[in-house]
């Protein structure tokens, strides 16, 4: 039977829009979220500074590489004298002094074992990367889970390898630490947020956003260091070499830099665009995928396998279309920042290759100025696509904060304990309460609930039980009004402690893929065997999960396969009856139960240890109460006894007089 809240949620759960898809996310909240973003930082402070550490020493390995080739060439192949060398930086005379007096051989000897050395520990640094290699489709959801794992050094070699495993531990604790408190925000979320809240979207969230924010972290925090003072010493390196003898090459480098830059920025916005809409229709797929299979049932009874398939062909061709579009955006961007380089690698060629037939330069300075711009080149691109490459994250960031920063219970920030010593008397007054869409259900609701009382909540359906229930142990929150728990107002308690107290026992049952003495433990992990079986002797579980292979390790699934509804509903029982709770909120607990089973579950439903209340539609289960709530439109129209009400309250025994009797199965 659909409960008040469904009814009035149906609508949004069917909107293709989710928390966040009509949000306009420009330059503005893209900046915003990056600062958000970098706060993580702080979980990894001491990995970063390792990480950061290690690539000032690849770039400071790096700079020797293209002056001992021009050592290899000038005075090795080319055997001129090492007091002719020219066009030398500081940090090499040194070695050029050591080798004054060595022979050409020697000479070639000595820089190839230089070379060798540090390729063995940094590879062609800065010009070689080191990745996982993962394997990955083009969508984003395998690519940003693969991110999590595929670390990056800009060396090879052993100090590549550490640099490599570093950015990886970094990656994986900030999606881990983004992840988990992702996760509590979302089960913290109130009843009507979860149920708009479409589970393949928050699954997506999960598990294929969430690592984009350990992405910008790296990106935005270790890149642009790297990049900027890569950038920045190369410039130096030139000047101070080629300054005099050849300014227009330091020249021709710097612009190289600042063109890329104007080049790929103003993409920025389209990008960011493209790579939001890739990430909702990725989500839409999920969401099609989740409902398909927790639908199935519905979908084969009614024959409508073949439409649900058509609808899940077209969310997941908007997918693929969103996809390709994105990646064949980013491929353009490339290419043009690719020929801006090829046109100024062209002009470099000309002038160093000018410079070596007029006897300005000589042939070892080619790989020299090829090394250099290639690097200036390589860090203008990738600091112009730092900020390109983040629009898809940035739009990720932005849905994890969006579930992050959504309504949720804001007791749960700040609330006291709650101890109670006897099962607590409840209060309602002046309550009222309406949807945010300003659908009234409840109204001028006041009642008086004693202490160990079993009180059933009775009325036509929509008539505001479920959400009268729902309000004690804060799923929704009063429109005004208040409920006291033994005299003290819910709201100023946390509400973990809260729910500790009060056990809601939902209509629809719900399990885990697991055994039968897992399921139960969720109630209560420190369970005894024998306190599982105790409370399903209580319940009226005992009897067929003593014939069960294996008893309590009998394997049900998560949709409770391998059990009878009625045995999934006293199941249920005994796993409310485990929590050892003050106050029990049990809906509909005997609808799939036989007359037998439900007169047993008597002593169960009127036990004074616990304050009972009970939504239900069964005359045998009204008549277990102590006294009657019985609503009509929202309001309560009288609050007394079952015998006297049916005696005394026409509209009451008008209701009760259409109630199916109960049924022997």
């Amino acid at each position: 039977m659909q409960t008040e809240v469904e009814a009035h949620t149906t609508k949004a759960s069917l909107e293709r829009s989710s928390v966040d898809e009509a949000s306009n996310f420009d330059s503005k909240i893209s900046l915003k979220v990056a600062r958000r973003t970098l706060r993580f930082i702080t979980y990894v402070r001491q990995l970063l500074m390792a990480r950061i550490a290690l690539g000032v020493l690849i770039l400071l390995a790096a700079l020797p590489i293209p002056w001992l080739f021009k050592i290899l060439i000038d005075h090795g192949v080319m055997a001129m004298s090492i007091s002719e060398a020219e066009l030398y930086p500081f940090f090499m005379y040194p070695l050029l002094n050591l080798l004054a007096d060595s022979t050409p051989l020697q000479i070639a000897g000595a820089t190839c074992c230089g070379l060798g050395a540090i390729f063995i520990f940094f590879g062609y640094a800065t010009n070689t990367e080191l990745h996982a290699r993962l394997a990955q489709g083009a969508d984003v959801a395998t690519q940003s889970e693969n991110k999590t794992n595929d670390g990056f050094s800009a060396a090879s070699g052993v100090v590549g390898f550490l640099d490599f495993r570093l950015h990886v531990k970094i990656s994986q604790q900030i999606t881990h630490k983004v992840r988990s408190e992702l996760f509590a925000k979302l089960s913290q979320l109130p009843v009507v947020s979860l149920v708009k809240q479409r589970a393949g979207d928050a699954v997506f969230r999960v598990m294929h956003d969430a690592p984009s924010l350990g992405i910008i972290c790296m990106s935005l925090i270790v890149q642009p260091i790297f990049f900027i003072f890569s950038a920045l010493l190369g410039l130096w390196i030139l000047w101070s070499v080629y300054g005099t003898d050849a300014p227009e090459l330091v020249w021709l480098g710097a612009s190289a830099i600042f063109v890329t830059l104007f080049i790929t920025l103003p993409f920025t916005r389209w990008i960011r665009r493209l790579s939001h809409q890739s990430r909702i229709s990725g989500s839409e797929v999920v969401n099609f995928t989740e409902e398909g299979i927790r639908n199935k049932k519905v979908i084969q009874s009614l024959g409508t396998e073949q439409q649900e398939q058509e609808k899940f062909a077209l969310a997941s061709g908007l997918a693929f279309r969103r996809s390709l579009i994105l990646i064949a955006s980013l491929r353009a961007i490339e290419w043009l920042a690719e020929h801006v380089h090829l046109l100024f690698q062209s002009l470099g060629y000309w002038f160093i290759f000018s410079g070596i037939i007029k006897g300005t330069m000589t042939l070892g300075d080619a790989p020299v100025i090829l090394r250099m711009y290639s690097m200036l080149y390589e860090t203008a691109m990738q600091l112009g696509r730092i900020w390109i490459d983040q629009q898809d994250h940035l739009a990720a960031a932005q849905r994890v904060f969006k579930i992050i920063d959504a309504e949720h219970d804001e007791t749960s920030r700040q609330g006291g304990e709650l101890k109670l010593s006897r099962p607590p008397a409840i209060s309602y007054n002046n309550v009222n309460f309406a949807y945010p869409n300003g659908f009234s259900v409840l109204h001028d609701i006041n009642l008086e609930i004693a202490s160990g009382e079993t009180v059933a909540f009775v009325g036509k359906t929509g008539a505001g039980k479920t959400t009268l229930a729902y309000l004690l142990p804060r799923f929704l929150k009063p429109s005004s009004g208040e409920i006291l728990l033994e005299g003290r107002p819910i709201q100023t308690i946390d509400h973990k402690p809260l729910r500790r107290q009060v056990t809601y026992l939902f209509q629809e049952h719900q399990f885990i893929d697991g055994t039968i003495g897992e399921n139960l433990r969720i109630a209560n992990a420190d369970a005894s065997d024998s306190e599982l079986v105790e409370a399903c002797e209580d319940t009226q579980a005992w009897p067929f999960i003593k014939d069960m292979p294996g008893e309590l390790n009998y394997r049900i699934l998560a949709d409770g396969s391998g059990l009878s509804v009625g045995q999934q509903q006293r199941l249920s029982l005994a796993r409310a009856s485990l929590a050892k709770s003050k106050v029990l909120i049990l809906d509909e607990p005997t609808a799939s139960l036989d007359t037998s089973t439900e007169k047993a579950l008597q002593p169960f439903i009127q036990a004074k240890e616990r304050t009972t209340l009970i939504i239900t539609h069964r005359l045998a289960t009204i008549r277990m109460a102590d006294r009657v709530v019985f609503l009509l439109n929202g309001s309560v129209h009288a609050f007394a006894p079952h015998d006297e009400l049916l005696a005394t309250n026409e509209s009451y025994a008008g209701f009760i007089g259409k109630l199916e009797q109960p049924r022997v199965y």
